[in-house]
């Protein structure tokens, strides 16, 4: 049975980190926008690619950098369309509800 200090120091090391993230990421939701902050999850693998290589020094393969291309171009693509149709999106009778 592990000391009590141990158990304590584990729950709140991982009580903190959880909640330090969900409150960064609210921010970051009510910042940049939903759409936007729900993109974020597509950089996981992109993330994961770069410090596999920066750290364990991996090489990724041709097929990993090419879907990387497609992730980010597609990330890319998204706000480059949806900020286009943003304005048109918010006319002034839309924009409120009364």
């Amino acid at each position: 049975m592990p000391p009590i200090e141990a158990t304590l120091a584990v729950v709140f090391a991982g009580m903190m980190g959880t909640a330090l993230g969900y409150l960064l990421y609210m921010r970051l939701v009510a910042d940049v926008g939903v759409n936007f902050a729900a993109l974020c999850n597509y950089l996981v693998p992109v993330f994961g690619i770069v410090w596999s290589a920066l750290v364990l020094a991996e090489r990724p393969s041709l097929r990993a950098i090419a879907a990387l291309a497609l992730i980010l171009g597609g990330i890319a693509l998204t706000q480059i369309t949806w900020r286009r149709a943003a304005p048109a999106l918010q006319s002034p009778s839309t924009s409120r509800i009364e």
